[in-house]
């Protein structure tokens, strides 16, 4: 997430700034701009700078979150440069070789592993939870079924004639809601808190 942000702000800026090399300093002059009353220029400033302060106001790659990941990189490159150098080959090479890919894995296990395991619980918290709710609530609430005796469909089933489900009780659902909350916050707690 924080590397599409960066790659996005970095587009807009090179966007940005490949469209403004490219107008000439009287192009606001052109566009009329001296030709407005003091009140439509109050106007349009008033946008831009309520624009400008809203940009402002959004969140901002900083040097800090920019460093993580490269600190990340680097110490990626070192762990296989140093691998490669024990083994007396170059670090391209080795990086494409088997060996090389498992390196990459264990060096990446080594610096993310924690949160890995984490976002992985958080998700198994939430497919045995809501698992487990589904079907606790199929057996507190039964769906019933009626089939005609004889009749039968092109594929040999028996032809539905009625379905009942049993309705929530206000406390059912109450109680399932809450359930169901507890097993997201559940989710998300494990995910976040490494």
């Amino acid at each position: 997430m924080k590397k599409m942000i960066f790659a996005v702000a970095f587009a807009v800026l090179a966007a940005g700034s490949a469209y403004a090399s490219g107008m000439d300093t009287n192009t606001v002059a052109q566009a009329g701009f001296s030709s407005l009353t003091e009140q439509e220029k109050a106007e349009v400033i008033a946008v831009i700078t309520s624009k400008a302060s809203a940009a402002a106001t959004a969140p901002k790659v900083t040097a800090d979150n920019v460093d993580k990941w490269i600190d990340i990189s680097a110490k990626l490159g070192k762990g296989l440069a140093a691998t490669a150098k024990e083994l007396g080959i170059a670090a391209n090479e080795f990086a494409v070789s088997p060996l090389g890919r498992l390196a990459t894995v264990l060096i990446i296990w080594n610096m993310m592993g924690a949160m890995m395991v984490h976002v992985f619980g958080g998700l198994l918290i939430w497919a045995v939870g809501f698992t487990g709710l589904h079907f606790i609530m199929q057996r507190a609430y039964p769906t019933d079924i009626t089939y005609h005796p004889t009749d039968r469909d092109k594929f040999g089933r028996a032809v539905v004639l009625k379905v009942e489900k049993t309705e929530l009780s206000q406390e059912g659902m109450l109680g399932a809601l809450i359930t169901h909350g507890i097993v997201l916050a559940a989710g998300l707690l494990a995910m976040f808190t490494f």
